[in-house]
């Protein structure tokens, strides 16, 4: 709640967009945001929320009804690169500059975190699905328009449509009440998967979609400083 000032705290179109974002009626999300506008912010923010909140509960696992093993919270990247250098970076910083969570959880790696009563934040790549079998409650794809068949080739199919079903299947079959998925994302075609997403959700009780341009979040940016993009 700390005022914004240009320099430090969190901006007011973030904070709206995090409080909306994580109202427990929430299954399904998809925010649409222009560059710059804090998303990799919001997915840290987002994620260590949700770890707090089963870090306060007695026994995490007994309450969902699960076996004593891990509970995951997974943000998928669009590469290696933007899973270990741009996401988790940003949630180990965060991490680290917050007193509540001193001590309770083991060094963080370059892709994942451990925290008290077996609760793990990883960061993995979109073209890997070894996390599928995880128990996963909470799922980010980060920049999932640009989720493709060829990293390399910016042309190639999306393969979004298939990393959002695979993560709901995940998380919907393991915590049926309480899972959250979230696309987070620059847009890339007005009727691509994720836009397609975008209005199933505007419909949709139990879903949030929210889209606003980089100076809309960012107040330190005008639409005039983008007149030659």
């Amino acid at each position: 709640n700390q005022r914004w000032n240009g320099r430090r705290g969190c901006r007011p179109k973030i904070l709206d967009i995090l409080v909306k974002l994580c109202q427990p009626e929430i299954r399904e999300a998809m925010l649409v945001l222009g560059k710059g506008s804090g998303k990799d912010y919001i997915s840290s923010i987002a994620h260590l929320y949700g770890i707090h909140r089963c870090l306060c509960m007695f026994n995490p696992q007994a309450y969902f009804g699960l076996a004593p093993s891990p509970i995951y919270f997974v943000n998928t990247a669009r590469n290696d690169t933007q899973a270990k250098k741009v996401f988790f970076t940003q949630f180990r910083a965060l991490l680290s500059d917050c007193p509540w969570f001193r001590g309770k959880y083991n060094e963080p790696g370059l892709q994942s975190v451990m925290f008290q009563k077996n609760i793990e934040a990883i960061s993995v790549n979109s073209q890997a699905y070894g996390w599928l079998g995880f128990n996963t409650i909470q799922w980010v794809g980060d920049e999932l328009a640009f989720f493709l068949e060829s990293d390399t080739d910016d042309e190639s199919e999306s393969r979004a449509q298939e990393c959002w079903e695979a993560a709901f299947g995940s998380c919907k079959t393991r915590f049926p009440k309480d899972y959250k998925m979230i696309g987070i994302t620059t847009p890339r075609y007005d009727d691509d998967y994720v836009m397609k997403k975008f209005e199933e959700l505007k419909g949709r009780k139990d879903g949030l979609a929210l889209q606003a341009a980089t100076w809309d979040m960012n107040p330190n940016l005008t639409k005039a400083d983008f007149a030659n993009e």
